[in-house]
């Protein structure tokens, strides 16, 4: 299993979306809106809870991330951003949603609901598998 990465968010517990910036040196509104839709159809874990933290991965030393990109991100809540270099990032990420905690970066692979309070834990961590 691998390791998680740990990121510089130290806050409470977050559902997070990693975002490539795939040579993109400015993030812009119209950009942004299609990468969220991609991820909102294309994968069934992905919901926007997931964007109450936003990494965004690219290669460019300084990214220029537009007003009204920023704009979008705060109508569905997001409370953090970080930016990382891929370059010095080491093991990028993959894209998609993921659980961050005690700041690590966990992958999601299922979710499931709970509308009757049922469930003591929805994450149960270990240290050894």
């Amino acid at each position: 299993m691998p390791q998680p990465l740990h990121i510089q968010y130290g806050g409470r517990c977050s559902y997070t979306t990693v975002i490539p910036l795939d040579g993109l040196d400015r993030v812009t509104k119209t950009w942004l809106q299609q990468v969220i839709e991609t991820y909102r159809s294309g994968d069934d874990v992905f919901c926007d809870d997931f964007l109450d933290g936003v990494i965004f991965i690219g290669n460019e030393s300084t990214i220029d991330f537009s007003h009204d990109a920023s704009d979008l991100l705060k109508s569905p809540g997001t409370t953090w951003i970080e930016f990382w270099n891929a370059n010095s990032a080491g093991d990028a990420p993959p894209p998609g949603p993921y659980l961050t905690f005690e700041q690590h970066l966990l992958e999601v692979f299922r979710l499931y609901d709970d509308i009757q309070g049922a469930f003591m834990s929805g994450i149960v961590l270990r240290e050894h598998w």
